[in-house]
């Protein structure tokens, strides 16, 4: 066999040994409570009255919750023990408000909501971006680990990885929360206007 051709049946070969990549799978949802405002000036407490996020002894017009798991098949061979077969899944869920559907909202205030809303919905996006990184790099950090000498050794490499990888991204919602003030400098503000 010719070098170029060792060359190549080399990369194909090594190509062919790489993990598959499949995406992770995405589940979005929408959890909704309805809000009955009929003034501009009321329109604060209709969000606020009604919405059922507290964290910390604080109140929230909107959430995003994402959840991110895994699954994978463990092969054997004279490496060792890998990650085989590897399938990550994320769950988001927003809670936002909502105009209830049978009841007459002034134009106005109609307006300002959507507004509201348009802008409370981009920051909770932000949210759901740190999700969608997390798992991504999780998925690419879980292909890349070596094969072990024992099972179990693989399973705490994918635990600690994974776990880190979560831990990372929660500290980034945190972060983006404090740096957009929970979406207020991006424009998802309600004032208590006559």
């Amino acid at each position: 066999m010719n070098p170029l051709s060792l060359l190549l049946w080399l990369l194909m070969a090594a190509f062919y040994s790489m993990p598959a990549q499949a995406r992770p799978v995405e589940q979005l949802s929408y959890k909704y409570y309805d809000i009955t405002p009929t003034s501009l000036a009321g329109l604060h407490k209709a969000v606020f009255s009604r919405s059922p996020i507290k964290t910390n002894g604080r109140q929230y017009a909107g959430q995003t919750r994402w959840k991110l798991s895994y699954r994978y098949r463990r092969s054997l061979d004279e490496a060792g023990c890998r990650a085989d077969l590897l399938a990550i899944a994320l769950d988001i869920q927003y809670t936002m408000p909502r105009l209830a559907k049978n009841h007459w909202t002034p134009i106005s205030v109609r307006n300002a909501f959507n507004r509201y809303y348009q802008a409370l919905l981009r920051h909770e996006q932000g949210h759901a971006r740190s999700g969608r990184l997390a798992a991504r790099e999780a998925e690419l950090a879980l292909q890349r680990l070596p094969a072990f000498s024992r099972c179990d050794q693989l399973n705490t490499a994918m635990v600690s990885t994974f776990n880190n990888i979560v831990l990372k991204y929660q500290q980034r919602d945190m972060e983006y929360d404090r740096r957009t003030v929970h979406g207020k400098t991006q424009g998802a503000t309600l004032t208590n206007r006559r």
